[in-house]
């Protein structure tokens, strides 16, 4: 993690979105984990740039805290909300 990343611990925008190691590290998983909860629609992510990039996926904060606490609802919503981001 470079000196201009901030971990996620201290991010306190609640609308935060972090990259794939970061969300890895917040939820203390391997990154590779990470991939495998989003191929499997477990967690919403964005693409940022253009085409396919795996450095370029963000997932957002609220989204990791809601699967941490297993709040599925929650989940549900933010999916839905990410659903339509990818739309635009």
């Amino acid at each position: 993690m470079t000196e201009n990343e901030k971990k996620p611990s201290t991010m306190k925008n609640p609308g935060a979105l972090l990259s794939t190691e970061q969300a890895a590290e917040y939820l203390g998983v391997s990154a590779r984990r990470i991939f495998y909860l989003l191929e499997m629609g477990k967690l919403p992510a964005l693409s940022v740039g253009i085409g396919y990039n795996p450095r370029g996926i963000r997932i957002p904060e609220a989204a990791l805290k809601a699967f941490k606490k297993g709040r599925l609802s929650e989940l549900e919503t933010l999916r839905a909300s990410t659903q339509e981001k990818r739309s635009e």
